[in-house]
């Protein structure tokens, strides 16, 4: 007789690469049984990956930025995220759970921002050539250390010449009919550059000299306004003291334009005007008042007494 004899066993792959699986070994007939012992099991399955699977780490999404740590001059702000599972045997570390950025990089020292450019003023003289100018107001002032350019830097005022043509010789003019009690406002303002305002001085002095040609019953006052009223000379037909008076009374006083003033002003000199005569008011003006509902207001009332008044 002849016993049956197999071959060594054959391991299979682990079904699982870690954690509980299974493996299959397998054998072969080498000599077949005749009459002996018969052949054992040729296929045997037993568990395997006995060793733990690593688990990787699981965190959450990021929270919101944290408030900036300073407001300027450069801060730090941080977000936040959790581990929401622990890496255990071997699985992936978790990554970084704080992030930080930099915020408010902008200096703390600001400049300041400035408007668009105004207009262009009327210009100062008809003719023999004049100056017109723009300006640029200061839209949002400047912070701590920051820098702001003066009102007449260049950065903010400009200036143009205008009216280049020359000037026709005209015969003298001299007022006619019925007598005028005359004030004069004359706009001294900052809306005029000092040159400027030297050729509205002059021509305030030979306005003067019309309305009080030789023997003239008119009278005639001065008033100059800015940001202020101020009573430069009472009503008078004397030519001649009046020009000196202008000359030497009648100063530019920048500021802003107030014509309000002026006009309650001019109205108090023109409340003791005669009787026969017509009350009148001419204002010498660039059009940039800053109190334009006032100066309406103002206009009506002096109307409203009988006053005649005129735009230049």
């Amino acid at each position: 007789p002849e016993d049956c004899v197999v071959s060594d066993w054959v391991e299979g792959t682990c079904s699982k690469t870690c954690g509980r699986g299974f493996q299959v070994l397998t054998r072969q007939i080498l000599v077949e049984p005749n009459q002996g012992i018969r052949c054992p099991p040729l296929r045997m399955v037993h568990s395997c990956g006995e060793a733990r699977c690593p688990r990787d780490c699981r965190v959450s999404q990021w929270s919101g930025w944290s408030a900036c740590s300073a407001e300027c001059d450069g801060g730090l702000q941080e977000r936040t995220r959790s581990a929401l599972v622990e890496p255990r045997f071997g699985g992936d570390e978790c990554p970084n759970l704080v992030d930080v950025q930099i915020c408010n990089s902008n200096g703390c020292s600001q400049d300041c921002i400035l408007h668009q450019w105004s207009k262009w003023s009327a210009c100062s003289r008809a003719c023999d050539g004049g100056t017109q100018s723009r300006h640029r107001n200061v839209e949002t002032p400047a912070v701590r250390d920051g820098n702001c350019p003066a009102a007449d830097a260049q950065e903010r005022l400009e200036e143009r010449p205008c009216n280049k043509q020359q000037c026709e010789a005209k015969e003298t003019v001299s007022c006619s009919g019925q007598p005028l009690d005359l004030v004069i406002l004359v706009e001294a303002s900052g809306a005029f550059t000092q040159d400027g305002f030297a050729d509205v001085k002059t021509l305030t002095t030979e306005l003067t000299k019309h309305y009080l040609p030789s023997g003239s019953a008119s009278r005639v006052g001065i008033v100059a306004w800015g940001s202020r009223s101020q009573r430069v000379s009472l009503l008078t037909s004397n030519s001649a003291a009046l020009g000196q008076t202008i000359s030497s009374k009648l100063n530019w006083m920048q500021g802003t334009a107030r014509l309000s003033s002026g006009l309650l002003t001019a109205r108090r000199m023109l409340r003791r005007s005669r009787r026969g005569v017509v009350p009148t008011i001419l204002v010498l003006t660039s059009g940039q008042m800053v109190d334009i509902r006032r100066a309406t207001w103002a206009s009506r009332f002096v109307r409203k007494r009988g006053i005649r008044l005129v735009f230049v």
